[in-house]
């Protein structure tokens, strides 16, 4: 379903602590969620767990081709009103928003991530295409796409994205990375980040844990060792695959990564209780923001005037555990909101 984005945050925001948004950073969430068209199915807030860590709340918006978000879009876009809230990648929502298109064939689900801005300057959204097939579906399980074919579906992306040719050398190690993935591994998002004084391209692979430092080995990553294998021990043997966040140029970027997702909510399950315990003692996440964090998680009921029936909404966590490149461990939270309408 197509979420009313305004009353929606509204509702959640109560279980939003102060500790990980200030009024500022929470009125600037609101207007930014507000200016936007009606068109995403999911969205995220992104936020920072260390003491001294800026107040800023980055956004994440999902648009589904499955739940009418592309639909929705070319109904916006055939009304002539032009859209700036969406960023200089203009000509790839365009695309996407044609069915007809290769993108709005190929990817089934499109990301839209607002940096937060706190001087109030108009922010520049960039946007991540997804590379599977069945992002979003009921499929239980991705193949993934060939190699060629995601370096070809690849291209046609960034080229859209950045209004211009793509670096080749880039596209080469792309697809290397792609031929090196391992068995039942598959690439699931791209973008690439102007925004942010770089062409570099970032990317999400899926694989499952054990795959992950050999996988990495094969690539050629050049990030610490050591921090990598702390991360591993962190996360555990999660059931399923897990997401890889990497970054490619001329060469593999020393930065990577992982999410941390367990099906069990934290009130639920001791995983997340034990993680924030050694995220506190490694010295990378406040024990209140931290738990603020956790605290979010959980499901309500909600009543807006904009929504046919009532709403269940799930507020969902995720941590994403990154090695940066100079061998320190940083760790975020993503507190995500998920709505159906609750007809039973």
């Amino acid at each position: 379903m197509i979420q009313p984005l305004p009353g929606l945050l509204a509702a959640v925001d109560p279980f939003l602590s102060g500790l990980l948004a200030s009024p500022a950073a929470r009125r600037r969430i609101a207007e930014r969620a507000a200016s936007l068209p009606p068109i995403w199915s999911q969205s995220c807030i992104e936020c920072r767990l260390t003491a001294q860590a800026e107040d800023r709340c980055d956004l994440l918006f999902c648009a589904s081709r499955q739940d009418g978000g592309q639909r929705a879009l070319a109904a916006r876009l055939r009304s002539g009103r032009p859209i700036p809230e969406l960023g200089r990648a203009h000509r790839f929502w365009e695309a996407w928003a044609d069915p007809e298109s290769e993108i709005g064939r190929s990817v089934p689900v499109v990301w839209l991530e607002i940096d937060d801005t706190p001087d109030d300057r108009a922010p520049d959204p960039f946007v991540f295409m997804t590379l599977d097939p069945t992002y979003g579906s009921a499929a239980s399980a991705s193949a993934g796409l060939s190699p060629e074919r995601a370096r070809a579906l690849a291209e046609e992306g960034l080229r859209l994205m950045l209004d211009d040719a793509p670096d080749r050398a880039a596209l080469e190690l792309f697809e290397r990375c792609a031929r090196l993935l391992p068995e039942g591994g598959y690439m699931l998002h791209l973008t690439t980040m102007p925004q942010r004084g770089s062409r570099d391209l970032r990317v999400s692979a899926a694989m499952f844990v054990h795959q992950i430092s050999s996988w990495l080995g094969a690539i050629g990553w050049p990030g610490d060792a050591r921090t990598l294998s702390l991360l591993l021990d962190l996360l555990g043997l999660p059931k399923g695959l897990v997401a890889v966040h990497f970054e490619i140029g001329d060469a593999v970027r020393p930065t990577v990564a992982l999410d941390f997702r367990p099906r069990a909510r934290p009130d639920e399950s001791p995983v997340w209780r034990a993680l924030l315990d050694c995220l506190v003692e490694l010295g990378v996440c406040d024990r209140a923001r931290g738990q603020a964090a956790l605290d979010w998680a959980g499901t309500q009921l909600v009543d807006l005037p904009e929504a046919a029936w009532s709403m269940r909404v799930q507020r969902e966590l995720m941590f994403k555990l990154r090695v940066q490149p100079d061998g320190s461990l940083e760790v975020k939270a993503y507190l995500g909101i998920f709505s159906s309408y609750a007809v039973f």
